[in-house]
């Protein structure tokens, strides 16, 4: 596989089973290299799934004994949310403490967690799985709650895997993504990975006053886009939202 999906988050990305404690230490964003006998060419958003397995003979390094504590590290045979793949490398001693001797490193970031760990069988080396029917809800769990308090919430454009459940049909809703007059005109890519983007466009949005005039009227929609539940151009968006919501 390689490139780049156009849309992350239920536009076809990929899943990768990892065994526990193994995922527990990612989902807690300490273990950001993932060992494998393998590299891939694929870039970009990849769930992360927790194995029905269990790897007895792990050793962690001494700084991540307590996060094997966490919750998530118990979960076994379900999805736990969002990561980014970033990187694969073979080993040159380099990785320190998680990367392994004579393995490729896959260097992971950018970790989202699903409200709710999303069970699912999982599979060898990266694989699809099915949104159809069991993908987990592009919003988040207190939606409601936000919208009815004025404030804007980003979250996952229908269509890519979900749709709106009835009781929300009604909701204000604003698509942000491309090629709408409030999306993210920087791309990423090679050189410009999520973080350069929406650092881009932080400033971008800083000098564009109309831009801004807009975003104050945000407040109470939900901002559709595709990067949910991944850090999002919607996320400054909402921020202005919300300090103008606060300001009234």
């Amino acid at each position: 596989m390689s490139g780049q999906p156009a849309c992350p988050f239920g536009a076809g990305e990929p899943a990768l089973s990892v065994r526990q404690p193994w995922a527990g230490w990612i989902a807690a964003g300490a273990k950001t290299v993932e060992n494998r006998s393998r590299p891939t060419g694929y870039r970009g958003p990849v769930w992360l799934h927790a194995s029905a397995a269990q790897d007895l003979a792990a050793e962690p390094p001494p700084t991540a004994v307590n996060v094997a504590l966490q919750p998530r590290a118990l979960t076994r045979g379900a999805v736990l949310g969002l990561v980014e793949l970033t990187g694969v490398h073979f080993d040159r001693g380099c990785c320190a403490p998680w990367g392994q001797p004579d393995r490729w490193h896959w260097q992971l970031r950018c970790m989202r967690l699903l409200d709710a760990p999303w069970p699912a069988r999982g599979a060898l080396g990266l694989w699809r799985p099915d949104l159809s029917a069991t993908a987990p809800a592009g919003y988040p769990e207190d939606l409601l709650t936000q919208l009815a308090a004025g404030r804007a919430v980003v979250v996952r454009r229908p269509g890519l895997g979900w749709a709106w459940p009835a009781e929300l049909a009604g909701i204000r809703k604003r698509y942000i993504g491309r090629p709408s007059a409030l999306c993210n005109p920087l791309r990423i890519g090679p050189g410009w990975p999520r973080e350069r983007v929406l650092a881009g466009y932080a400033a971008y949005f800083a000098g564009r006053p109309d831009l801004q005039k807009v975003a104050r009227g945000l407040g109470g929609w939900a901002l559709e886009c595709c990067c949910w539940p991944l850090p999002c151009h919607g996320d400054v968006l909402a921020a202005v939202a919300n300090a103008a919501e606060v300001g009234r």
